[in-house]
Formats: C-alpha cells, structure tokens, sequence
C-alpha cells in the first residue's frame, strides 16, 4: 500500500504518475526511472488516491482525518482504504501476513494512523518523513501495545 503525500495527485500540480518519485511513477513502464524487477514483477502496489477535503482551496486531501490540523478521524475515507485492500486481497493471491504500508509525509501519517487504528492489519509500515502533529508518545503506546 502506498499513501501519497498532500500535494501529490492524479490531477492536480504535481502528478502522481509523472512528476514524482513515487511507487506509481516507478512502475510506470513509461518512466525513465529504474524500476527494481522485484517490485515490478512481485509485489502488488495499492496507490489510492486521497479524497479531496472540500475545505482546501487546491483540491488535495488528507488522509484519515478532517484538515490539515485535523483532530477529528475521518471514518468514511479509513472505511474505504480498508475496504479497497480487502477487495484487493480477496481477489488477488496475496498473503495477508505480508501487507505493508509505505507513505511520504503525510501518506506517513496515514500509515502510522492506520498501523494503530487496525493492529495486525500491517506487517510492517515505512513512514518517510511522516508529518505527526498529535502526542507521539500516545502513538507508541498504540503501536506497541496491540
């Protein structure tokens, strides 16, 4: 699973799948990037895109809450993300016990958000450079403790 960070969409300035160093921009065959077979020929790469947050003026999102100083969870998109990796998992020959989330900023975010809202879902988690504005020590605790 790959969570994009904030300003990075399918449509908007900075495009998923041309402008970026991210997973989606790496498998594009396309690309000039070098794209590691394994990751090419192995896994399986979920890369949704953020629902738009009607609040922000450029059309971006931010995944699993409401805004960017969000402190209120955002069920429907936590909802949907679970949902679209069930549909994946259910259709597709992928063992449960090796899915794992990588995210950019705040794609970080969600990926630490949901590895401590959903324990067990996640094998591991690779937040790079994760925007976290809430109590990190809470998190741990969530982390560590499922």
């Amino acid at each position: 699973l790959y969570l994009h960070p904030l300003h990075t969409r399918l449509d908007g300035d900075v495009s998923l799948c041309r402008d970026c160093d991210a997973l989606p921009a790496l498998l594009d065959p396309r690309s000039k990037s070098r794209c590691p077979r394994a990751l090419a020929d192995v896994f399986v790469v979920v890369s949704p895109q953020c629902p738009p947050d009607p609040t922000r003026e450029d059309g971006s999102g931010v995944w699993l809450v409401r805004g960017y100083d969000g402190v209120e969870p955002e069920v429907e998109s936590e909802a949907a993300l679970l949902g679209l990796l069930e549909h994946v998992v259910s259709t597709f020959p992928i063992d449960r016990a090796r899915i794992a989330a990588v995210g950019t900023s705040i794609g970080g975010f969600a990926c630490l958000e949901l590895a401590s809202r959903q324990p067990g879902l996640l094998c591991a988690i690779v937040p790079i450079a994760a925007y976290y504005p809430w109590n990190v020590e809470q998190l741990l605790d969530r982390l560590t403790s499922a």
